[in-house]
């Protein structure tokens, strides 16, 4: 398991869920409460630089968070029941009568896959995960199969990461966010991946970019099951990775 560290406020601005953890990235953390920032732009140019992304500094962090792989059906009934309430606050889905989403869950069970959860004292605040490509293919396949494909044709080991989501109301969803993105890069790594594939909002396009180097490959103008949000199909090579993260 990993530990990490993170950053304790003692009043705060509540973020909904992984979109508003995102924006949150800008918030002035030297502030009496973590005040959104409604631009995800300006958010990530807050960090440091408006080319350069500032990873967190050690110091700043004092609340400790475990990353670890979800183990057994309890821990993926838990994940179900995060997802779905993240995704009906955001407005994704509507509220299904057992509060679970079962998104993809297909590959939930098969050894190309690692779900991963980030916890504080035991509680679940956060989860994501990681398929390798296989005979079951990758979550991006359903938006994005012929996109998919070329880069499968250019012979990479590929792998998909997707269901990216934040607990409401947590101090500081920005690390958690942070400690399951570099937790899932460590892991793809390890795995022998060369290129990451995912679906994301549109509106978290320039995020992406500017965190990992990402490219957006293709893009979807409406995706079907969740309310027709618009979707692009991001890729993550791993020798693209900035010289931060490698450290």
């Amino acid at each position: 398991m990993i530990k990490k560290r993170q950053q304790a406020a003692k009043d705060y601005g509540i973020t909904t869920n992984l979109d508003q953890a995102l924006d949150s990235l800008g918030a002035d953390s030297s502030a009496q409460a973590l005040h959104l920032t409604r631009s995800l732009d300006e958010a990530i140019d807050t960090l440091g630089t408006s080319r350069a992304f500032k990873p967190p500094q050690p110091e700043e962090e004092t609340i400790e968070a475990t990353v670890r792989p979800a183990q057994g059906r309890e821990d993926l009934e838990s994940v179900y029941r995060l997802v779905h309430d993240a995704y009906v606050e955001q407005g994704y889905i509507e509220a299904q009568p057992d509060g679970r989403l079962l998104h993809n869950s297909d590959l939930d069970n098969i050894p190309e896959t690692v779900v991963l959860l980030v916890e504080v004292d035991k509680h679940l605040l956060g989860t994501v995960s990681l398929t390798v490509d296989g005979q079951f293919g990758l979550p991006v396949d359903k938006d994005f199969k012929a996109t998919c494909d070329v880069v499968r044709n250019d012979g990479r080991a590929l792998a998909g990461v997707w269901r990216l989501v934040t607990r409401h109301g947590y101090v500081d969803e920005r690390r958690l966010v942070m400690s399951l993105i570099g937790e899932v890069v460590r892991q793809a790594i390890e795995g022998g991946v060369q290129t990451c594939l995912c679906a994301v909002n549109t509106k978290h396009e320039h995020f992406y970019k500017r965190l990992l180097n990402m490219q957006a490959i293709a893009y979807c103008r409406a995706v079907k099951r969740f309310h027709n949000v618009p979707g692009v199909c991001m890729r993550c090579d791993v020798e693209s990775l900035p010289e931060w993260w490698k450290r």
